[in-house]
This record gives structure tokens, C-alpha cells and sequence, in this order.
């Protein structure tokens, strides 16, 4: 009788690991499933999400290869190693960002890219709150923003282009309602 108690009590337990086995390999096959999906609608997006552990020593996290879409050697896994491919005007900025303590951070700064250009990355990060130093992480998201600060820069010259000309000049819309006017017109009327 104990022993077929103990041979039922086996075929049990080899039942339930059997279950358990197959359910790690199912959520095993979704968090797989996310991650691409995360990664696909990232690479969408253009953003990279990163982890910053601050120490020691400091350690970077990259979603996406940052060496791919920078054209770089390879990712910066140190804060050392990021800072380096910063403008230099930006670095205490950096500096300053990842040695916060406030609860949401953001930052807009230069990165130099692979072929020596710099470039505008924007970014957002929250710290997750951890009772022990070595367990903080400030997580967040990076954007390439080039080529908005470029269009900032072309409105405000022509802002400065339109507002300093001697001639007067008349913007409107399709209805046609005035939209601007410079100042050379205002003096007209």
C-alpha cells in the first residue's frame, strides 16, 4: 500500500512539473513575443530605451545598438564612455542629468556621431525607487531630435529674416486671412 502511494504521489509530482515546464516555456514564448514587438515599435519610433545603474561602477544599457543607428564602434556601457561622445559644452549637463536625484529628468544635448557630426538627442528618465543605493536605476527613453532643432533654428532665421526686412510683407492662408505681417508693413497701414 506505501508503495503505491508513493508511486501515485511520483506520477503526481511528475504531473505538476510537467505542467510547470510547459507553462515556463509558454511565458517564456510571450516575454519572447514582446520583446520583438517592444524592439519593432521602437525601431519605429526612432526611440531607445536605456538603464542607467550608477554604481559602482557605472553601468548603460542600450534597447537598441546605439553603434547602428550612431554609426559608432560600439555602444558606451560606462558613463565614462558616453560622456566622451558628448559635446563638450553638454558634458557637465550629462554629468548633472545622471547624477540626479529627482524623480523625472529630462535632458537635450549633443552626441557626436561616427562620422564626427553632432547631433541632438533628447532625454527622459525616471528614477524607480530602491531602499539600497546599488540596486538605483534611472531608466528612460532617447530620441534623436536633429533635425527639429534644425527646423527651430531655419523658423527663428526666418522669423529674423521677415521681421528685418525694409519691405512690407503680408502672410496669409488659403481663406486668405492675414496669418503675419513685419514690421515694415505695420508702418505702411
Amino acid at each position: 500500500k506505501v508503495q503505491l502511494e508513493l508511486q501515485r504521489s511520483r506520477r503526481m509530482l511528475a504531473a505538476q512539473n510537467a505542467d510547470l515546464a510547459a507553462e515556463v516555456h509558454h511565458r517564456q514564448e510571450q516575454n519572447t513575443a514582446l520583446s520583438e514587438r517592444l524592439e519593432l515599435t521602437l525601431a519605429a519610433s526612432g526611440l531607445a530605451v536605456w538603464e542607467y545603474h550608477p554604481g559602482p561602477p557605472g553601468r548603460l544599457h542600450w534597447s537598441m545598438s546605439l553603434s547602428e543607428s550612431f554609426g559608432l564602434a560600439c555602444d558606451p556601457a560606462t558613463p565614462e564612455q558616453w560622456l566622451a561622445l558628448m559635446h563638450p559644452d553638454d558634458r557637465a549637463r550629462l554629468t548633472d542629468f545622471l547624477d540626479t536625484k529627482q524623480d523625472i529628468v529630462h535632458l537635450e544635448c549633443r552626441m557626436q556621431d561616427g562620422d564626427g557630426h553632432w547631433r541632438w538627442i533628447e532625454l527622459q528618465g525616471r528614477w524607480r525607487p530602491s531602499a539600497s543605493p546599488e540596486r538605483a536605476l534611472l531608466t528612460g527613453i532617447m530620441a534623436d531630435v536633429t533635425a527639429r532643432r534644425q527646423q527651430e533654428a531655419e523658423h527663428r532665421l526666418s522669423g529674423t529674416v521677415l521681421t528685418g526686412i525694409q519691405d512690407s510683407v503680408v502672410i496669409t492662408d488659403a481663406s486668405p486671412s492675414i496669418v503675419m505681417v513685419n514690421t515694415a508693413f505695420t508702418r505702411v497701414t
